[in-house]
């Protein structure tokens, strides 16, 4: 049988709670990352990694998941006071970070395709070796499943948070 939580009535759910601090967590120590200067950030990169696209590319990555985090620390923090905007904006946040996910995939594709590439011209007379491109080809696979494990995670997130039960409980 299901509880039925009435606005102003001090039971609260577990979930919303541990999601809360969860994401609090989680999003100060992204936020901590931008405290890391770019000249550290640009000497740690890889040879082949090398000119103006990547750090170009590179920052606007960083300040994009800045940005998303301070907005998943804030709607974290909303989240635990119960409001219904920070409910509805986590949602979305959640959505958000089910796209970056499918897109880090894809971003993941191009590096390790890229990097396939640049060693098979470095030995142009030279076949790359049949246990590294099925190296390449396990990590991606691999990488496709650990997505759709985020993903369908995610997406179960995203409906408890839209269940009437949790709905409830965030009405004023």
């Amino acid at each position: 049988m299901q509880q039925i939580h009435y606005p102003g009535s001090h039971s609260r759910s577990r979930f919303v709670t541990l999601t809360s601090w969860l994401c609090i967590v989680v999003a100060a120590c992204l936020c901590s990352l931008g405290l890391v200067p770019e000249e550290l950030d640009a000497q740690s990169a890889p040879s082949w990694l090398a000119g103006p696209l990547p750090g170009v590319v590179g920052s606007r990555v960083l300040g994009g998941m800045l940005l998303l985090a301070v907005c998943a620390l804030t709607g974290a923090v909303g989240l635990l006071l119960r409001q219904e905007w920070a409910r509805r904006v986590f949602i979305g946040l959640l959505g958000l970070v089910m796209l970056a996910c499918v897109a880090g995939l894809w971003l993941q594709h191009l590096v390790l395709q890229s990097l396939l590439q640049s060693m098979a011209q470095a030995a142009p007379r030279q076949p790359l070796p049949a246990e590294l491109t099925g190296l390449a080809t396990v990590a991606q696979v691999m990488a496709g499943l650990v997505t759709l494990l985020i993903c369908a995670g995610l997406g179960w997130m995203i409906k408890r948070l839209r269940s009437p039960v949790v709905r409830q409980e965030f009405a004023n």
